[in-house]
């Protein structure tokens, strides 16, 4: 009897570090090695920050004739962060926290270059942006 418990205890520990791991740090062996600086700068984003960034580079790319946003490395990425947890399936679970980072990265790209970024021409903006390569141009193509 008592070894049954044991095993119910280890069992239950292991699924609770398992659940940890998931939202935490990515260890360097899990990057993707095809992905640009800033792709990479994206993947390895916190649930709540990466959909902030991809929230403002599909506005850049809006917002903007010369750039695209590019659905398929989108997609590409969200399924290898499903893969370790840290995608869209985990992101249903918090999702008040997931829109209140979205809300914060439009009003942070906004309150940076002076623009409203769902009406304003953002092509200053994304051209800073690839220029830096930050993780919010990670998902632009120039067209």
């Amino acid at each position: 009897m008592k070894l049954s418990k044991i095993w119910v205890v280890l069992a239950g520990a292991l699924a609770i570090s398992a659940c940890q791991t998931t939202t935490g740090a990515v260890s360097r062996a899990s990057v993707p090695s095809d992905l640009n600086a800033a792709q990479v700068k994206l993947y390895e984003l916190p649930l709540e920050s990466y959909y902030g960034s991809v929230r403002v580079g599909r506005l850049l790319a809006n917002g903007c004739d010369s750039y695209e946003f590019d659905t398929r490395l989108d997609s590409e990425i969200n399924e290898r962060r499903n893969e370790q947890g840290r995608g869209s399936f985990a992101a249903l679970s918090r999702r008040k926290a997931v829109q209140t980072a979205m809300a914060q990265a439009e009003a942070d790209i906004g309150s940076q270059y002076g623009v409203n970024p769902r009406t304003d021409n953002l092509c200053a903006a994304a051209s800073a942006e690839v220029q830096k390569q930050s993780v919010n141009s990670a998902l632009l193509i120039a067209k």
